[in-house]
């Protein structure tokens, strides 16, 4: 039952006690007022009538005390949630690639006056290993003239996370202490200046959830979603679903006159929707169109799944 249910229950369950009382009342004054039959039949119904509406409220009450009440869950529950069951996902072997589909839209500013500003969207497919190496394609939806884009990755790529990059095997040393790698990552939102340490922090941590595929090692990737919880200003929302309509884990941070969300599958930990949008006026640019209300930024995984092969690249290359 949720909260909602039970609100309902204990309303509905004080409305039936109170009619109860009710009814015991008019049926004491309609035997008061019988003015036929035996005393001693009226005095008897008098005598249990109460006793018995006591015995009914007080088995209402324990009923109702004993449904336990559950609140929304805090945004450290909530992320410890989402840090469990990445702790739980099977990644698959390091010889093996990871393929993802998303979308993604950009707001494109021009450097030309009045020359309005217009959302960018592209598609992404990528096969990558474990390691970073595979295969990137890009192609921009918003211009149907536009070529595919192909980024090729016969080597051993790196993890970039902020402004720092990461090799395989500084990403299994960061793993057995992850605490490390959440010092690192305070380091440089601290270094961007005051009042913009929290937004980069979410910045950092968001899009390396979102652009990491494969993911991060498991205990990196927990760190890093229980790490969401101490941002200042990050809320949960509450039995969220994505605009796909998935079930989700979803958090929100405003700063600077806009609102990030994003949103965790509840299976897999996966990022699979994220977006930003203008909601105060600090967030607006002289000279250009934006308004409240405009979306900066969207990002949505449409397809994950784990495939022995990347296009042009086999495992043995």
């Amino acid at each position: 039952m949720n909260r909602h249910g039970e609100m309902d229950f204990r309303v509905s369950a004080l409305n039936d006690l109170r009619e109860q009382f009710v009814r015991a009342l008019e049926a004491d004054v309609v035997l008061e007022q019988q003015p036929s039959g035996p005393r001693w039949s009226f005095e008897w119904r008098r005598a249990w009538a109460v006793p018995v509406v006591v015995l009914a409220v007080v088995v209402i009450l324990i009923a109702i005390t004993a449904i336990p009440f559950k609140s929304n869950p805090t945004v450290a529950e909530a992320a410890a949630d989402v840090a469990k069951t990445a702790l739980a996902a099977e990644y698959p072997p390091d010889d093996w690639f990871t393929f993802t589909r998303s979308r993604q839209t950009v707001r494109n500013y021009s450097i030309l006056p009045l020359v309005p500003s217009r959302l960018l969207a592209t598609e992404r497919r990528a096969w990558l290993s474990v390691a970073q190496r595979g295969t990137i394609e890009t192609r921009v939806l918003s211009e149907p003239k536009s070529p595919l884009i192909v980024y090729r990755y016969p080597a051993y790529g790196k993890y970039r996370i902020g402004d720092e990059t990461y090799s395989r095997a500084q990403m299994d040393e960061l793993a057995q202490t992850p605490d490390r790698l959440l010092r690192e990552i305070e380091k440089q939102a601290a270094s961007v200046g005051r009042g913009q340490g929290d937004g980069t922090k979410w910045m950092i941590i968001t899009e390396a959830l979102r652009d990491l595929s494969p993911p991060l090692p498991q205990t990196l990737r927990a760190a890093m979603i229980r790490d969401l919880a101490t941002i200042r200003g990050v809320n949960v929302l509450d039995r969220a679903r994505d605009p796909r309509g998935r079930p989700a884990v979803g958090f929100t941070f405003s700063e600077s006159g806009t609102l990030s969300t994003v949103y965790f599958d509840t299976t897999t930990s996966a990022l699979i929707y994220s977006e930003s949008v203008v909601v105060g006026s600090e967030a607006l640019l002289a000279g250009q169109d934006v308004k409240v209300g405009d979306l900066l930024e969207s990002f949505e995984l449409l397809e994950s799944r784990a495939t022995p092969v990347a296009p042009e690249l086999k495992v043995s290359d």
